[in-house]
């Protein structure tokens, strides 16, 4: 794969102008290949600049070592496997709390809802003591009205 000066100048952690300084007239000849003003350098000439650069080692080692990706020990998989469970166990243990508090919820609903209710026919109680009072005061002054001018003066 082919890569330009920016590129490998990043991969082996050089600057631009390093890399360009190893381009030589019979080295571009050979390795490298231009399109649209872009130099591209393939894979054996990548294989000589780091060889020949005084890039840092872990450059080059990145370079020389096969590409290994996800590589995990048992060690690492065992960890996992208890993180895994354990993270399982706490996401019961919380379905469960939340349970809990949803039968809580209901409960508490059920409660205001009656409370509710007691309160109304509390309030229709008290409506119906104060309305006999209320016919009472007009009983008492209709029959006044009823009574003769001399009996309500004597009475």
């Amino acid at each position: 794969m082919a890569l330009t000066i920016k590129e490998l100048s990043e991969k082996l952690g050089v600057t631009k102008t390093a890399i360009r300084k190893k381009l030589t007239p019979e080295f571009r000849e050979k390795y490298t290949e231009s399109v649209k003003n872009t130099i591209y350098i393939n894979d054996e000439g990548e294989k000589l600049i780091l060889e020949s650069s005084h890039a840092p080692k872990k450059a080059k080692e990145e370079s020389s070592k096969p590409a290994v990706v996800n590589e995990t020990t048992k060690e690492e998989e065992q960890n996992n496997d208890d993180l895994v469970g354990f993270l399982k166990e706490q996401i019961g243990r919380q379905d469960k709390y939340i349970e809990q508090k949803d039968e809580q919820i209901e409960r508490l609903q059920k409660l205001l809802d009656q409370s509710q209710q007691l309160q109304l026919m509390a309030e229709k109680k008290i409506e119906k003591l104060e309305a006999p009072k209320e016919d009472d005061k007009e009983k008492v002054s209709s029959s006044e009205e009823e009574k003769g001018f001399w009996k309500k003066i004597f009475h």
